[in-house]
């Protein structure tokens, strides 16, 4: 059974229209989250920028070639998707370019 998500994918609250290349669009809440990491002595910050939307959404899109563009965000490339089961996905993005 497919959940309803429009409360969270509503555009004036929480979520952002995300564009495909093809030009059409999706709703999703973008995230950034910074984490840091110690390699040796050295503390790095690295990002995982990631969408949380539909699975129906992002399904036919190919990881590592398909690219979305993330209002005030920039352009990515869909890294990896993962399904969790109820039709809803978390999309690992990679930066474009």
């Amino acid at each position: 059974m497919q959940e309803d998500f429009s409360d969270f994918l509503d555009t004036s609250e929480f979520a952002v229209e995300v564009s495909r290349a093809d030009g059409t669009t999706f709703a999703a809440i973008f995230d950034n989250e910074g984490e840091v990491v110690k390699i040796g002595g050295a503390e790095l910050e690295t990002t995982i920028p990631t969408l949380e939307c539909c699975e129906d959404d992002v399904s036919q899109m190919v990881w590592n070639e398909s690219v979305v563009s993330v209002p005030q965000a920039g352009d990515f490339v869909v890294s990896r998707i993962k399904p969790d089961g109820t039709g809803w996905a978390v999309v690992e993005l990679g930066y474009a370019g």
